[in-house]
């Protein structure tokens, strides 16, 4: 695999199921999310190249994203935590 597929494919997929677990464990919304934005920065500047920190933001707005869906399948469930 190139790494093209790995930021199109693998990295995005990760984000989400992070920002779903994240929810599920720490029941912060916003405390996943900050920590795959820092893991994407520390991953730009030391794996790949700073072009990649594009796609730093897109990936915290994902796992983002993976956690609000956490909350609607709760809530769509009737269930409280």
């Amino acid at each position: 695999m190139t790494f093209y597929h790995y930021a199109l494919f693998i990295f995005p997929a990760a984000a989400a199921v992070l920002g779903a677990l994240g929810y599920v464990v720490f029941r912060n919304l916003y405390l996943m999310p900050l920590f795959v934005l820092l893991i994407s920065a520390a991953g730009a500047f030391t794996l790949f190249n700073t072009g990649f920190l594009i796609a730093a933001p897109i990936y915290m707005v994902i796992a983002w994203f993976g956690g609000s869906a956490v909350i609607l399948i709760k809530r769509g469930r009737g269930e409280s935590w």
